[in-house]
Parts: C-alpha cells; sequence; structure tokens
C-alpha cells in the first residue's frame, strides 16, 4: 500500500486481501464512501505508478506499460470534454444523472477510457453493443430516456463504416420521430493518447500530461450527485444480448458495480500484481467491465490490452494468442471457441500449461476440448455469471480435474430451485443479502433473481455447480451465438409427418434436431430415414430460413427418434421435458458428432507416405471413395463434380477433416522470405475447401500447393516478372521534348489562366457507358473548347451511329452528336501515328492540352502478356503528350481499376499511391493496368510529364436512367436470382461502394481542371460513403415483387451453392449467363482477415479524389431510388426477358 494512503475499507467478510505485497497499489475504499466514478481519482492519488495495462501488437515492438497516471489523467480529460459538450451539466430536472450512450468501434484500452470519462463527467453510461441493430439501438437508446450519444459518424457527417452508417441512421431516425437525440463527438485514441500515434513510441511525460489535464472537482460537487445515495445511485446501465427479440436494459448502481469491484477479495488468490490477458471479453459486456475494470482497480491486476489502431485490432483465436506469447502472463481468459480450436494443436496446449490458471465462461466449451486441455496439463478455470447477477464464481487457482462445474462465491447468496421439469433438475436463484444484491429482482415477493440456469450439484463438494443450460430452451453454441428453438420446432412440426422436433447444440458449432415422427421409422435401416429426411425436408429448410444462420440445420443432423422403443421424454401436463430428452438421446447425439470424426481412424484416411504431387492425389482419391463409398456403385470420377456424384455436406465435412488431419502430420514448411518462417499448411485450409474444389483432381492441386508452400510463390514471381519485362519494354527510349515556338521564332511562353480556359481533350474510348458521359460532361464544359472523341473503327457502323447510340442509351441527349467542340475520330492507338492522317496528328501536336486514356478491353480470362497492344496504345499516347508543341506538355489521365490492387491484404484502406506489382496479381486485365501505371510513373521522372492514374472502383448505373450494362457481373446476379427464386444476402458487414456511372464521369473532368504541384497522382473514383449489400438486394426484390414475380432470400454462400449445381443442366448456360462468372462469384463466400467490401474487395481512401472533386464529396449515400433506375434500365434491356 503507498505510503499516506488513508485507512484500508476492504469489503466486509472478504477472504484474500488483493494487492497485499504490492506497494504500487492501494485499493480503493469499498464502504460506499466513495463514488465509483472517483476511483479514477484515488488511483491517480495512490497508485500513480501502478501499472493498468500493458499494449501489446504484432511485430518485434516492446510492449508499453500505461500506469494510474497516464490512464486516469486520460479519464479526466475525456470528462472534462464531455461536461464541456453538454454545457447545462449531468443533471436531469429530477437530480439524477443523464444518461449517455456510448457506441464506438474503439479498441477496449481507448473504450474504457470513454466508459469512465462518461462516469467521471457525472453522467450514467450505457455501453451499447455494436451488434445490436439499428432498431434495437433505437430501441435501447428510448428505453432509458438517453438523450446524448457519444460516437462517430464520419468526418463531415459522412459515414464511412457500417458502424457509422447505423449511428448515422439512428440518431436520423430518432430526430425525426421528434425524439430529442445529441451526438456528442467520439475523441479519438490520438487525442486521448498522443503518444501511442508515434512511431517509434515516446516515453509517458509526466509533467507535460499533468500540465494539460485540467483538475475535476469531486463528484459530489456536481447537481447529478447531491445527496446520492452510496448504494442506489446510478452509475451504469447494461443490456442483455437480446437473442429472441430486443435486449433487455439491466441498471447497475453504485452498489451492484462495486460488487464487480470487490469480486476477486471473494477467492483464494491473490491477484494483486498479475499480468492478466482478457482481450476476449468486449467493453460492453459485464465479463469485459469485470475483467476491464474491476479486476485492475478494485486488484491491481495488470491486464493485457491490443494497441490502439485504426481500425482496431480484431480479437481472433491468433490475436488472443498473440496476447497471451509476447506479454509473458500470468493468467489469461479464453474465448470457449477459442479454446476449442487451441486444444487441437499441442504447441499452443503447451503454452497455456505455462499459465497459472485458463479462466474460461460467456459460452459453454465443448466437453472433449477441456478434457484435451486438462490432460495437456492446462489449468482451466469455469467462471459464471450474468448481467442481472454480476460475476458470482470463486477464483480458485487450485486445479481440478472436474473442470465443467463452477465453485459460487460466499459473497452471494444463492439457492436451487427445483425445475417444474423433473425432480432431479434445478435453477439457481441468487438473494440479496447484507453486502450482496442482485442487479434486478423477477421473482414476486422477494428480492431474489431467478437466473432460469439449470444447474446440477457437484456430488460432493458444497457451492460448486455444473451449468447444463437455460431453462427457457435458449441453446448457447461453442461461439457464444444463441439459438432459440422454440420458433424453428414449431415450423417443423407444421409437417403432418412430424409429431415433436427438439433442436440440440449446446456447446458446439453445429445445430441439430431430433424428430420424432407420427408414423413410426425403421431406424435401423438407412434408406428408411433418408426417406423420411427427404420427406420432411422441405419443412427443415423452411426453419433455416427463419433462424439465423447458425441455426441452420443440415440434413445429416437430423435424427429421426424411435417412438415406440424410446418415446420422448415427457412432463406429466403432456408437454416435452426437454432437458430430459436430452439426456435421454445424449448417446445418439454424441454419436452423431463423433462421426465427423471417427473417419480419420480409417485405413483410407492414413497421410501420404510419400508428400510428393504423385502420393497427394492418391490420397485424396483414397480419402473421397473411403467417404462416398456407401452412396456410390463404383469409384469416384476424378474430374467430375463431387456434389454431382452424391456427396452431401456431412460427407464435405469428412473430407476436409480427413485433408487437416492428414496435413498435420505433414512436415512444415519453410517459405523463402527474409524471415524464414515456419508455416503449419493445415492452418490454411478453408472451411469449405471442398465447395471450392470440387472434383479430386482440384482438390489435390490445391492439397499439393499447401505442401509446397513456395508454389504459389514461384507462379506469383513469373506474372511480376512479365510485368516487369513489359515496363521495361515500354518504359525507356522517351522522345526528346519539342520546344514550342511562338511566332517570333522564341520559346512561347504559357498562360496558365489562357490554360485553364481553353482545354483542348483527346478521349479514348467514348462509347463505352463511362467515356460517353465522360465525352458528355466535356462538351457542356465552358472551359473545353474542343473534344477529339478517339474509337476504334468498326466494319458494321460508322463512328457517328455508334456515338449516336452510345449517347442514346445512356440517355444523353441526341443533340449532343452534333456539338460544335466534338470531333469523331476513328483510329488504333497500338499503331504508330494512331493509325490516323498525319495531318490530324499534327493538329493534335499543336492543340491538345489534355489526354484521357479510357478504352481498354474487358477481359478477366486474358494473361498480361495478350494486353500488350492496349499497353503499347497507352505508350503512343504519351508519346503524343511528349511530341507536343506546345509550351506546356497535354497532362495524361488514365483510368485505370481497383483490379491493380486486388491483391492488397494490409489493413485499413488502400492509399491513393503508387503500390508495388504484387498488389496488381490476380488477373491479367488488373496487372496490365498496373504496367501502364508504372509506365506513367516512369515518364513523369524520366521526361517530367505529368500523369493522373484514376484507380475506378465499381461503377454503378447512371443517375440520369440508370444505365448499366447487362453484361456486368451485378446484373447477372440479379437475373440469376430471377431464374433461381431466390436473391443472396450477406452480412451487415458487406458494404458496398459502387459508384454511379455519370458522377464518375462528372468527377473525372473535375479533376482534370484540378490544379495540382504534384507530377504525377494516384486518384480512387469509388464512392466515399458505403451503402450495404443487403440494402440493394432488398431493393430488388420489392421491386420484383411490384412486379408480380416474387423472390425469397438466402444466405449468399447457400445461394452461390446453388448457382453452382445448376451449372451441369442442359442449357444452364445460355439461359443463366452469371454460370459464366463462377470464379469471381465464389469471392463472395471467402471471409477475409481484414475487413474488405462484399465481394472480396478492397475498402479504398477517396480524400484526395474528395478534394478534386466536389461531385465526389458532396454525392448521396446509394438508396433504393438508385436501384429502381437500375432496374427500369435492366428491364428496358431485356434483362429478364
Amino acid at each position: 500500500m503507498t505510503s499516506g494512503a488513508p485507512e484500508a475499507r476492504f469489503p466486509p467478510g472478504y477472504v484474500t486481501q488483493q494487492s497485499a505485497n504490492v506497494p504500487t497499489f492501494t485499493p480503493p475504499p469499498f464502504d460506499g464512501s466513495l463514488p465509483v466514478g472517483e476511483f479514477v481519482d484515488w488511483h491517480l492519488r495512490y497508485s500513480e505508478y501502478h501499472n493498468y495495462c500493458l499494449l501489446v501488437e504484432d511485430g518485434d515492438q516492446e510492449n508499453v506499460p500505461i500506469t494510474y497516471g497516464e490512464f486516469c489523467r486520460a479519464i479526466h480529460r475525456v470528462a472534462k470534454q464531455i461536461q464541456d459538450a453538454v454545457p447545462d451539466g449531468p443533471a436531469r430536472a429530477d437530480g439524477m444523472p443523464k444518461t449517455i450512450a456510448l457506441l464506438s468501434p474503439a479498441d477496449v484500452f481507448t473504450y474504457f477510457t470513454l466508459l469512465l470519462g462518461i462516469i467521471r463527467a457525472g453522467f450514467e453510461v450505457f455501453p451499447l453493443s455494436n451488434r445490436n441493430s439499428d432498431a434495437g439501438i433505437k430501441h435501447l437508446i428510448t428505453g432509458v430516456d438517453a438523450h446524448y450519444l457519444l460516437g462517430s459518424v464520419g468526418t463531415e457527417n459522412k459515414p464511412r463504416t457500417a458502424l457509422q452508417q447505423s449511428i448515422y441512421t439512428v440518431v436520423t431516425e430518432l430526430k425525426s420521430d421528434n425524439y430529442d437525440i445529441a451526438l456528442l463527438p467520439e475523441p479519438h485514441f490520438t487525442e486521448i493518447y498522443p503518444r501511442l500515434a508515434r512511431r517509434p513510441i515516446t516515453p509517458y511525460d509526466r509533467e507535460a500530461d499533468i500540465s494539460r489535464t485540467p483538475v475535476l472537482p469531486p463528484l459530489s460537487s456536481l447537481p447529478s450527485y447531491h445527496n446520492a445515495d452510496p448504494h442506489s445511485h446510478p452509475c451504469l446501465i447494461l443490456h442483455s444480448s437480446g437473442s429472441t427479440k430486443f435486449p433487455k436494459t439491466i441498471r447497475q448502481n453504485q452498489r451492484s458495480t462495486r460488487h464487480l469491484l470487490d469480486w476477486p477479495w471473494y477467492g483464494d488468490v491473490d491477484l494483486g500484481g498479475t499480468v492478466a490477458s482478457v482481450v476476449g471479453t468486449p467493453g460492453f459486456h459485464t465479463g469485459g467491465i469485470a475483467f476491464g475494470i474491476a479486476l485492475p482497480f478494485g486488484a491491481g491486476v495488470t491486464l493485457v490490452n491490443f494497441m490502439p489502431a485504426e481500425p482496431a485490432v480484431q480479437t481472433t483465436a491468433e490475436t488472443a494468442l498473440l496476447s497471451f506469447k509476447k506479454s509473458h502472463c500470468d493468467w489469461c481468459f479464453g474465448v470457449p471457441a477459442f479454446l476449442d480450436s487451441y486444444s487441437n494443436d499441442p504447441d499452443t496446449i503447451q503454452l497455456l500449461a505455462t499459465k497459472r490458471a485458463v479462466l474460461f465462461g460467456s459460452a459453454p466449451l465443448p466437453e472433449e476440448a477441456g478434457d484435451r486441455l486438462i490432460a495437456g496439463g492446462v489449468n482451466l478455470v469455469n467462471i459464471y455469471g450474468a448481467t442481472e447477477i454480476c460475476i458470482v464464481s470463486r477464483i480458485s487457482f487450485e486445479r481440478k480435474t472436474d473442470w465443467l462445474y463452477t465453485e459460487i462465491s460466499p459473497m452471494t447468496s444463492h439457492r436451487l430451485q427445483a425445475d417444474d421439469e423433473a425432480g432431479d433438475i434445478y435453477r439457481l436463484v441468487f438473494e440479496a443479502n447484507d453486502h450482496y444484491s442482485p442487479a434486478v429482482y423477477n421473482i414476486p415477493g422477494e428480492f431474489a433473481y431467478d437466473t432460469n440456469d439449470v444447474a446440477v450439484p457437484h456430488p460432493t463438494q458444497k457451492n460448486r455447480y455444473r451449468i447444463l443450460g437455460r431453462a427457457d430452451d435458449q441453446i448457447m453454441h461453442s461461439t457464444g451465438e444463441k439459438t432459440n428453438p422454440g420458433p424453428l420446432e414449431n415450423i417443423l412440426c407444421g409437417s403432418p409427418l412430424i409429431k415433436t422436433a427438439v433442436y440440440f447444440g449446446r456447446a458446439r458449432i453445429q445445430t441439430g434436431v431430433i424428430v420424432e415422427p407420427f408414423i413410426p421409422v425403421d431406424i435401423s435401416s438407412e434408406a428408411a430415414i433418408a426417406e423420411f429426411r427427404n420427406k420432411i425436408w422441405p419443412y427443415v429448410e423452411r426453419a433455416n430460413k427463419f433462424g439465423p444462420s447458425h441455426s441452420r440445420v443440415f440434413k445429416e443432423y437430423v435424427l429421426v427418434s424411435d417412438p415406440v422403443n424410446k418415446p420422448l421424454a415427457r412432463t406429466p401436463k403432456g408437454s416435452i421435458a426437454r432437458n430430459s430428452v436430452l439426456q435421454q438421446y445424449e448417446d445418439e447425439i454424441e454419436k452423431l458428432y463423433a462421426t465427423v470424426h471417427e473417419y480419420t481412424q480409417y485405413e483410407w484416411a492414413q497421410p501420404p507416405s510419400v508428400w510428393d504431387e504423385d502420393g497427394i492425389y492418391d490420397f485424396v482419391a483414397r480419402v473421397i471413395n473411403g467417404v462416398m463409398k456407401e452412396g456410390v456403385g463404383g469409384p469416384i470420377d476424378a474430374q467430375r463434380d463431387l456434389f454431382e456424384q452424391g456427396c452431401d455436406s456431412l460427407q464435405a465435412t469428412l473430407i476436409r477433416n480427413s485433408i487437416i488431419h492428414a496435413l498435420r502430420s505433414c512436415p512444415m514448411i519453410t517459405r523463402q522470405s527474409e524471415t524464414q518462417t515456419q508455416t503449419d499448411p493445415a492452418r490454411n485450409v478453408p472451411q469449405n475447401i471442398v465447395f471450392e474444389y470440387p472434383t479430386i483432381s482440384s482438390l489435390a492441386e490445391f492439397m499439393t500447393q499447401l505442401v509446397n508452400g513456395a508454389r504459389e510463390t514461384r507462379q506469383q514471381t513469373g506474372d511480376v516478372a512479365k510485368m516487369l519485362a513489359l515496363v521495361t519494354k515500354y518504359g525507356t527510349d522517351w522522345p526528346s521534348p519539342i520546344n514550342a515556338r511562338g511566332e517570333d521564332g522564341e520559346p512561347a511562353t504559357n498562360n496558365g489562366n489562357d490554360y485553364a480556359h481553353h482545354q483542348c481533350v483527346l478521349l479514348t474510348g467514348t462509347t463505352g457507358t463511362l467515356g460517353a458521359y465522360i465525352l458528355s460532361s466535356l462538351l457542356l464544359d465552358d472551359q473545353v473548347e474542343k473534344v477529339y472523341a478517339f474509337n476504334r473503327p468498326s466494319t458494321s457502323q460508322t463512328v457517328t451511329e455508334r456515338q449516336l447510340e452510345a449517347f442514346v442509351d445512356r440517355g444523353i441527349p441526341e443533340k449532343m452528336i452534333r456539338h460544335p467542340k466534338l470531333v469523331l475520330v476513328e483510329g488504333d492507338t497500338s499503331e504508330s501515328g494512331l493509325a490516323i492522317d498525319s495531318a490530324l496528328y499534327t493538329e493534335m501536336l499543336s492543340s491538345v492540352t489534355c489526354i484521357i486514356h479510357n478504352a481498354w478491353r474487358l477481359d478477366f480470362n486474358m494473361g498480361v502478356s495478350s494486353f500488350e497492344s492496349h499497353i503499347r496504345g497507352a505508350r503512343n499516347l504519351m508519346d503524343l503528350a511528349l511530341k507536343s508543341e506546345r509550351p506546356e506538355k497535354p497532362h495524361f489521365f488514365f483510368t485505370s481499376s481497383i483490379g491493380t490492387i486486388a491483391n492488397w491484404t494490409r489493413k485499413g484502406p488502400v492509399p491513393e499511391e503508387p503500390l508495388e506489382a504484387e498488389v496488381a496479381l490476380g488477373t491479367g486485365y488488373g496487372e496490365s493496368k498496373w504496367v501502364v501505371d508504372k509506365i506513367m510513373r516512369a515518364a513523369s521522372e524520366q521526361r517530367g510529364l505529368r500523369t493522373t492514374t484514376f484507380r475506378i472502383g465499381q461503377l454503378a448505373g447512371s443517375m440520369v436512367n440508370g444505365a448499366w450494362n447487362t453484361t456486368d457481373w451485378v446484373p447477372h446476379i440479379v437475373k440469376a436470382g430471377y431464374i433461381m427464386g431466390s436473391l443472396p444476402l450477406m452480412g451487415e458487414e458487406d458494404v458496398i461502394s459502387w459508384l454511379p456511372v455519370d458522377a464518375a464521369a462528372v468527377s473525372i473532368v473535375q479533376a482534370m481542371h484540378h490544379q495540382s504541384t504534384d507530377v504525377n497522382r494516384t486518384l480512387h473514383v469509388c464512392h466515399p460513403y458505403v451503402a450495404r449489400w443487403n440494402m440493394v438486394i432488398y431493393a430488388i426484390a420489392d421491386y420484383l415483387e411490384r412486379k408480380g414475380r416474387h423472390l425469397n432470400f438466402e444466405p449468399y454462400w447457400t445461394w452461390f451453392q446453388r448457382l453452382e449445381a445448376s451449372a451441369n443442366e442442359s442449357g444452364a448456360l445460355q439461359k443463366n449467363p452469371a454460370l459464366k462468372l463462377l470464379d469471381f462469384l465464389r469471392s463472395g463466400t471467402i471471409k477475409h482477415t481484414h475487413q474488405r467490401e462484399a465481394m472480396g474487395f478492397p475498402l479504398v481512401d477517396t480524400q484526395k479524389m474528395q478534394t478534386t472533386s466536389s461531385t465526389l464529396s458532396n454525392i448521396p449515400r446509394l438508396d433504393v431510388s438508385d436501384v429502381e433506375r437500375w432496374m427500369d434500365y435492366w428491364v428496358a434491356h431485356g434483362l429478364f426477358a
């Protein structure tokens, strides 16, 4: 305890003093004499030099300690900023604190700075989960009468992320409902902790920090804390998960919040001074606050947090493991789904075994996974709690093998309440006592809370229980997601063949269902079971569509019961006794899940003896024939789709597991790189590998690539070499600049004003959609005097006919074809002199001020070498610019593509700057445009030619008439959905930056006029304000519904599977052109490490482009009206004919 600290006031009846021998930490008073918000001041004064946390990040950077001095001063600054933002103070009319809702994507360290800042400012804080729907957020805010929301909607109220869009939508809709809501600006971590924004990170400057931190008066001086009761005064609001309906709010007062802080004092271990990684607990969750605030503030634990970043580091099994390793923590908290995966890795088990304890909770851990961890020496500690009761488990690091049981803390009073279904099953009930109280009472006439959790007492040890599940039937999966089985079971029971249905899946990822048939089925006959499953399948599909994706049941997980010999257990009232049924069929359920694992033990599943191409091919053929042998009459065709030959989803899972099992015995590969890192090929097996590679040959080839490791690198090296060879070929030997001379024979001088108002533009590719709109914009531009519209010749139409057709189709007035500025030119850029009349070429040399090269072949199947004539054409146009007789050489603009950044794998949006060749790898189309980008940079560096590359994203239909080529991939998806009867939905995080093509054209022309000192620029032409994929899909469905065509919805992956399965139907390719794009459309099924747009497009930065184009910076977000214009255009052009 720090010298000079006041007399200790420890929790009553505590068991183990915390930080008893930690001189840098002084526990706060637990008797209610100090409001929870002033615990910040306490530790600033008495524990200033104790470490609140360690910040870790990937790489070789050292961990950064954050003391209470730095942490608490930052909290004070946030508190002052909030007080200043609410000038009429923190008190409501009744004297209680106003409520501020907190909705932020910040890392946990920054998040808790904000949360505690709100409390210290004298307000009640309401942290909101960013997983809530917009409707759920509105419900929560209005339900607690909160009129302030701390969050961000992006710069200048232009959301750039899905969360910013949600906040913008919620605030806008609340205001339109006449609900008074104010958005408080969210401080960025670089404002709160400036030193963390610098690299290398500078040491903490205490004196400078003190000088910029305001001194806050005590909370008792604020109107919101006048005469505040030390126990019942508001402090914090939490909410439930809202798995079945809108989330419920649970108010935490001073007393219940202190319960979180004194919780460790009732265990048997002094946690003071220990280092703990608890990165898996979200800040808005009870567990997150218990671990992230209570343990350090109440016991002196030093936490491990990720270094703040933009965007914040996401907690995954891999990043959590990084924190365990790099921090050298004493103990840690493991998300059950993470622990499940760790249990299959001996090296990770060995690491976890070095920790004093591994705590887990918030979701069940599969028993077999926990047993593997225990067997490996890991000390598992089961933690139990809920928002309504706080954390109620006793912390003990004593090693126990019966890890499924949790021990209830002696600070609580609790009892077991007999469940109505069976006398030997009980629910846990927690009661108020002199020191402890639940935050909510739900038993009439009692100060008690019924958790509705079914618990079984330990056979010999008092106060230890095994939690079996929810009495209200919720199924908690190992991922922490929940399935509400009631509505799904009701759908199934709508079948005349089904008497009863009971869902299962606790502590599992995959959901299953027990089905009791009205008419008994011979369960000894696989054929009879399969026939019954097929008959009831339409009802299972209805339930799958109704429930969330994690609740979906596959056909192989339908367990048919025997109503004659083993009828499902029922209560005296005749209703199903759910928990008894699950115990009754426990063996069958375990056998079903075990089937997935046991196949790896068969002889045909044994790994290859030699890991070469032939050995791997033989292994894959063995496995597939072994798994599928019961469903086919002969060997599997190596070149034919497995699913056409009878493979189902369960067999696909068995094949994948067999491959992973074999790969774990494969020698580790060393990638040839500077770091010489070891790579485990089993880690790189995608979840849907069999669906992505659905033949023996393709699956064997992919597995060979994994094992070889360097094969992909060799292929990429070859592609890069081709690209660089083309750069060398066309990026040197530039023509010598021609010195322009005036009429007097002296060198001509440039009049900048004359240049700005007398532009003469050479534009290629004007008969395409983008080119037509650029041409229209130029013709209407007062600063442009002449436009050469350059296109390749056609044998079927004159250039005038083609240009007129392009105008009419895009809604551009026909009269534009007769515009006096317009000069239509036919030629070939790949030919010397552009294959035009020499007099015209000479005229261009003296008149052209800007070249916009927009013509390019759109073909994703060609290699980069096949685009050489197009690359040569770009070089010829650059030569024209350099040969210009004008005093200032023409500016060369090139409409490139985001295909040049297809291989972007780094965090954050792609910057508007040149990038290396490897980033462009993917298609010859994108690679060829990267080559031109590089040649342009060479021209800028070697000859001073001003160049601008426009990386153009996905262009949408115009704002004029919705013009969008019906051969593009988006209309292909729409037509496929029309044919298949359903449209594909993606996750709420899947966004799009599609930009109306006419807006892109105007933006390009505005950028042409923008004067820049940069000789070479890269600009992104994408929508700066993302919309959601699902908004577009719903709008399309609504449009077609009004036209009399009803379409269903299904997850993108399911939709893609059905599309892919239809490829071999007679005439399918002619009927459904989306089948030509299967490889591209498969990208929508892939989940990426870093956030990307729908279909895997990288997120891009558009700040530079926005500064050059007012159209782009002010364009509204895509909405339903845009979609309806596209649909009108597609209908008129026969897309659905």
